[in-house]
């Protein structure tokens, strides 16, 4: 009898320990249904229709087209959508009488030419801000990379779209008899970066130019730029016709006041031909004639033919 009591106490609770033991059950219970409970309950999913998709792209597009210049004279009209699927039907609408196609270079010709030719302003910012960076298209799919610009609008201009990289002709003529860019006479010593880049010149080549003609004081003739860092050569003698350089507009310098500092900011004198030229004017008292500066020590014929026309008495 001792040994059956002795077993039964394992089997006996409390009336605390069934209470707490009827909790975890009906816990148990509930945490192993409560997923199939809340499956039944559980809202569906908001469906957004297409309707109200082309509508937000449509505003989109919308707020990106008021972004451009104001005083374009080309007209765009809204995207048109089918409520069945997503066709853009957008197109630039321009007046044909303002449309003008031609041959050109992706990688040269600014805003207004790509407007001129039927793209919209906004893009044509992408477009010329993208090979301002740096950027450089170099297959005609590469306009696709540009948002913005579309397969109908490469298929409009595939015929007319020359690359550097690329040589062909077109009806039977060789690239070289056909102009690429509107001809436009730049005059070097007051163009700015987007002229010297509609001319063919990259971002980096236009920006060192101009640093040149600012520490030169002017650029006489277009040769000189040759002289420029990293310039390309190609491209400069290509653009040669179209480069105006009057040397009645650079900046002369007066040896017989200018200081060291003044010399020597000039991109064509160093500090000890600098130096050279004070020392000389210091022990004859000046300069009579330009000529007297080829006895300076270290100017050399070939850089007084260069310096001469930024020199005066």
């Amino acid at each position: 009898m001792q040994r059956k009591k002795k077993w039964r106490g394992y089997f006996t609770f409390s009336r605390r320990e069934r209470n707490v033991g009827i909790y975890l059950m009906v816990m148990i219970v509930f945490i192993t249904i409560a997923p199939f409970l809340l499956g039944f309950v559980q809202p569906e999913p908001v469906s957004i229709s297409k309707e109200i998709i082309a509508n937000l792209d449509y505003h989109f597009v919308e707020v990106e087209e008021k972004k451009s210049t104001n005083d374009s004279p080309f007209q765009y009209a809204p995207k048109n959508y089918s409520n069945s699927n997503f066709v853009d039907d957008k197109k630039s609408q321009i007046t044909t009488t303002e449309l003008s196609l031609f041959y050109f270079n992706p990688n040269q010709i600014s805003k207004q030419q790509w407007m001129q030719l039927g793209v919209a302003p906004y893009v044509a910012d992408r477009l010329v801000n993208y090979v301002a960076k740096g950027g450089k298209y170099k297959t005609k799919n590469d306009l696709l990379k540009t948002y913005g610009f579309t397969q109908s609008d490469l298929e409009r201009l595939n015929d007319y779209i020359l690359l550097d990289s690329v040589i062909t002709t077109i009806e039977n003529k060789p690239v070289e008899k056909i102009v690429t860019i509107n001809p436009i006479l730049t005059n070097l010593n007051t163009a700015n970066k987007e002229e010297l880049m509609v001319l063919g010149f990259s971002a980096d080549n236009a920006t060192r130019i101009i640093k040149f003609r600012e520490g030169a004081g002017g650029i006489y003739h277009a040769d000189q730029l040759a002289t420029v860092f990293g310039i390309d050569a190609a491209v400069l003698e290509a653009a040669k016709p179209y480069l105006l350089a009057d040397a009645n507009e650079i900046t002369k310098i007066n040896i017989n006041t200018a200081t060291f500092e003044q010399l020597a900011n000039h991109v064509y004198i160093s500090d000890e031909l600098a130096q050279a030229i004070v020392d000389y004017r210091n022990t004859t008292g000046k300069f009579y004639t330009l000529s007297e500066v080829r006895k300076v020590t270290g100017m050399y014929a070939n850089l007084f033919e260069k310096l001469k026309p930024y020199l005066r008495i």
